[in-house]
């Protein structure tokens, strides 16, 4: 499969190279030169990643250690447009990935703590702790964010949180 990505990467669209990516991060197979076609390929069309698309290929990279500046440039622009959008697993997936490859992109912080408040209730026990460790991990000094994060933690207790 990596051989014949990397030999024909544009005849896969921007959803298949991200589950390719996925795949292969989640079983932690590390090909460096399919990372590096995959992540060429997304970084040159991130307007059409969607939401998931995204938090898929940011999650995947940050897995496999492999997080070139160009897509997780492209990956911060995707958030800043459409992280409002983003599904309360996608917040998490996407503040975990930034924060493992030490990408304290303010702007990208900035609009998944918005997410995070807006979509908090609907968030499992993983992901608050995912995305509390993640603001931690950037030195985030959002105060909202962590009350929101406490008060969700709290309740989440109330109901078997572990």
């Amino acid at each position: 499969v990596a051989g014949r990505v990397v030999g024909d990467v544009r005849s896969f669209n921007q959803q298949a190279l991200v589950n390719i990516s996925w795949a292969f991060a989640r079983v932690s197979r590390s090909d460096p030169m399919l990372f590096d076609a995959v992540a060429r390929a997304l970084a040159a069309n991130p307007a059409a990643l969607n939401e998931q698309a995204a938090a898929n290929a940011a999650w995947a990279f940050a897995k496999a250690e492999f997080a070139p500046a160009d897509l997780f440039d492209a990956l911060a622009a995707v958030v800043a447009k459409k992280g409002l959008s983003f599904n309360e697993q996608s917040i998490a997936n996407t503040a975990w990935a930034f924060a493992t490859v030490s990408r304290d992109d303010p702007e990208v912080f900035e609009m998944l703590s918005a997410a995070t408040r807006a979509k908090i209730w609907g968030f499992r026990a993983q992901a608050i702790s995912n995305t509390a460790w993640a603001f931690a991990k950037v030195a985030s000094a959002d105060d909202a964010l962590f009350d929101t994060l406490s008060k969700a933690a709290v309740a989440s207790s109330l109901h078997g949180f572990s």
